[in-house]
C-alpha cells in the first residue's frame, strides 16, 4: 500500500472514530459477524539488520502478539463470540443473528502461526483456521512476495536476465529498494501465473537465491500442521497447491489447483478439509466461475479478500465471504472499533455504486 493511501485511509477512519460517526451510521447496520484476516504474527522485524528497518514492503501482512491479543480483548469486552469457522457457518444457515461473532482465520501456513499466534489464541481459548497452500507445506512452493523481499535486502543492485533482457537495478538506500520491489512486484503480478513461477526462479537461479530453502524456513511442514491440528481450536482450510490467481487460469486448470491441493492435505494430515481460502481473494483473482468450482468440490465455505463484515441476511454466499483485514500498517484498536462498527463498509460500497453507475472502473 502506498504511504499517501495509508495516510488517507487512517485519517478517515481516525475522523470517523473522533467525530462518532462510526457508531452514528453504524447503528443502522445489521452485522452478523465478522472474519478477521491475518497472515505473520511475529514481534516487531525480527531478522530485519538495523540499517534496513526502512525497507519492509511485507509489513501489512504481519501484526505483532501484543496486538493480536489486544483485538481479542476488544472483542470479548463488546460481547462478541470468538467462534470456529464451522460454528459460524452453522450460525449463519440457521439465520441465528442474535449474538455477533468472530472467527480468526490466517493465510499462508507461516512458522509464526504456530510459534507466536498459536500461544495467544491457546491463552484466550480462541479458534483459528490456518489456510495451507500445499506446496508450502511440502517445502517446495514459491513464497514469491517474500522471496522478491529478500532477494532485495541483501544486495546494493540486483542484475538478472529475462528472455534476452539484463536488468540492472539500483537498490543501496532503503528507498531505491522499495521503489525496486514495487516495480518488480507490479510485473510479477501481472504475468500469467506460470510464467511468473518461471521468471521468479529463473532470477532466483541468476543470483543464487534458494527459493525451496526459503520456502522451508518460513513454512509449516506437513509434520508441523498435523501437530497444531491435534488441538480442537485449530481448523485446517485449502488455499490451493500451488497460490495461483484462480481467475487468471483455465476453468480445468483451477479446478485442478483447487483439488490437489484438498487431496495433497488429505493424505498428509487425514482429513479433507471444509473451508477454504482463495489466494490474493480480490476482485481479479477469484470470480463466480471460482465460487461455484469451491461449491461443487463440496466444501462449507470459502473467504476472500473483499472488504466486509458479515451481514446479517438469508442470501449470504458462503463461497465469496468478506473478510477484514488485521493489517500491520494499522494496529490500532481506534481502528479496529471503526471497522466494527461497519461503517467504512458501507460507506466504501456506496462509493463503489456510484463509481459503477458512472461507468468507471472499480
Amino acid at each position: 500500500m502506498g504511504e499517501h493511501r495509508r495516510k488517507f485511509l487512517a485519517a478517515g477512519l481516525a475522523t470517523l472514530h473522533r467525530t462518532g460517526l462510526d457508531r452514528l451510521i453504524g447503528r443502522w447496520i445489521d452485522t452478523a459477524g465478522y472474519i478477521f484476516m491475518l497472515h505473520r504474527v511475529q514481534p516487531e522485524c525480527p531478522d530485519r539488520p538495523a540499517n534496513q528497518w526502512g525497507f519492509s514492503p511485507n509489513r501489512f501482512l504481519s501484526i505483532t502478539p501484543d496486538f493480536l491479543e489486544q483485538v481479542i480483548v476488544t472483542l470479548k469486552n463488546q460481547d462478541i463470540d470468538c467462534i470456529s469457522l464451522d460454528d459460524a457457518c452453522e450460525r449463519l444457515k440457521k439465520k441465528d443473528f442474535r449474538r455477533r461473532f468472530a472467527c480468526f482465520t490466517l493465510d499462508d501456513g507461516y512458522r509464526d502461526n504456530r510459534d507466536w499466534a498459536y500461544p495467544v489464541f491457546a491463552r484466550h481459548n480462541v479458534p483459528f483456521t490456518i489456510y495451507v497452500c500445499s506446496s508450502f507445506a511440502g517445502q517446495r512452493g514459491q513464497v514469491w512476495w517474500m522471496a522478491l523481499e529478500h532477494m532485495i535486502l541483501g544486495r546494493s543492485q540486483l542484475e538478472f536476465s529475462w528472455r534476452g533482457e539484463t536488468r540492472l537495478l539500483d537498490c543501496r538506500t532503503p528507498q531505491q529498494k522499495q521503489l525496486v520491489f514495487e516495480q518488480l512486484f507490479n510485473w510479477l503480478r501481472n504475468m500469467a501465473p506460470q510464467e511468473q513461477r518461471s521468471c521468479l526462479a529463473a532470477i532466483a537461479d541468476q543470483l543464487s537465491f534458494d527459493l525451496p530453502e526459503h520456502c522451508a524456513r518460513l513454512m509449516l511442514d506437513w509434520q508441523s500442521l498435523g501437530e497444531l491440528a491435534n488441538d480442537p481450536l485449530v481448523t485446517l482450510g485449502g488455499h490451493t497447491k500451488s497460490h495461483f490467481a484462480l481467475a487468471r487460469l483455465p476453468e480445468a486448470q483451477a479446478r485442478q489447483e483447487i483439488a490437489q491441493g484438498l487431496a495433497e492435505m488429505h493424505m498428509h494430515l487425514g482429513q479433507r478439509p471444509q473451508h477454504f481460502c482463495f489466494p490474493y481473494g480480490d476482485r481479479r483473482s477469484a470470480g463466480s466461475r471460482d465460487f461455484e468450482l469451491v461449491r461443487t468440490l463440496g466444501l462449507t465455505s470459502a473467504v476472500t479478500t473483499r472488504k466486509g463484515a458479515i451481514p446479517a441476511r438469508e442470501d449470504l454466499n458462503f463461497y465469496a465471504l468478506p473478510r477484514i483485514s488485521l493489517n500491520g500498517e494499522f494496529q490500532s484498536i481506534t481502528y479496529l472499533e471503526t471497522l466494527l462498527t461497519g461503517t467504512p463498509f458501507a460507506l466504501l460500497n456506496i462509493i463503489k455504486s456510484k463509481e459503477h453507475i458512472n461507468g468507471r472502473k472499480i
